[in-house]
């Protein structure tokens, strides 16, 4: 069981925690990507559970990693506490090395995804945000393997 959470921080920023049972609890203060409707962490979010990306950001952590992006939440100190970051960043490490095919697969498909969620929005200055990133997205999904645009 993982529970992801998206906590607005401030005008334009905002930070994930990731509580799994079991587990340490992650968290990354602040996270990249600020969108007033949708932050880029939980466009990888929603992109990774359609298209199966159980590699990915969200599909590492769900198996104890950290996709090296996030850090242990608890701060305790000792030798035990030392060990217990360095299994958790080793853990993390070999998780995302193993998961690195499809890093750019979960990227291109999230700035797809957002282009085209952008243009479905009622507000003029999202239509036209997702209208300028068009030329990218048609450059993508020209690049983008035979197999993995049957994804999309």
């Amino acid at each position: 069981m993982m529970r992801v959470q998206f906590h607005r921080t401030s005008e334009r920023q905002y930070h994930v925690v990731v509580l799994r049972e079991g587990m340490t609890t992650l968290a990354m203060k602040p996270a990249p990507g600020f969108d007033t409707r949708m932050p880029h962490d939980l466009q990888h979010f929603v992109v990774e559970k359609a298209l199966k990306l159980n590699q990915r950001i969200f599909g590492q952590l769900a198996a104890g990693g950290t996709a090296r992006t996030l850090h242990a939440v608890e701060a305790t100190s000792g030798k035990d506490a030392a060990r217990a970051r360095r299994q958790l960043r080793r853990k993390g490490d070999y998780l995302s090395r193993d998961g690195a095919a499809n890093a750019a697969i979960s990227e291109r498909a999230t700035f797809v995804f957002w282009s085209r969620w952008l243009l479905t929005q009622s507000d003029p200055a999202c239509v036209a945000r997702g209208q300028s990133m068009q030329a990218t997205t048609a450059q993508f999904l020209a690049g983008i393997r035979a197999a993995e645009t049957k994804r999309f």
